[in-house]
């Protein structure tokens, strides 16, 4: 068996950025004004461990992923390096991406 490419992963990341369904759309919502609220607090800089706080309890955790990554494939984020994922989770320790926020990530982005 043969691992998923980049383009798998984007694709399937990007049907889950674009589902329709209200509470999906919702979600991704919340994803951009938490992304948009922790590059404010951060001068630019985004981490899981920076957005995190920013996300409402309700936000499905598949539109999470799904957002960021159509954030950087809109050329919205950059990534810039890694960091600790923190967070109370056995994943704290893990690399997550840092990105630097490049420009207002509008509205408009999450259909």
């Amino acid at each position: 068996m043969t691992a998923p490419t980049q383009d798998t992963f984007d694709a399937v990341l990007g049907a889950i950025a674009t589902d329709w369904r209200p509470s999906r759309v919702d979600s991704r919502e919340a994803v951009r004004q938490a992304v948009m609220t922790a590059a404010r607090e951060h001068h630019g800089q985004v981490t899981a461990a920076t957005v995190r706080p920013h996300l409402p309890a309700w936000v499905n955790p598949a539109s999470i992923g799904a957002a960021i990554n159509a954030f950087r494939l809109g050329g919205y984020l950059i990534r810039t390096g890694w960091a600790p994922n923190g967070g109370p989770s056995r994943n704290g320790a893990k690399r997550s991406p840092v990105y630097r926020l490049t420009r207002v990530i509008p509205k408009e982005t999450t259909p």
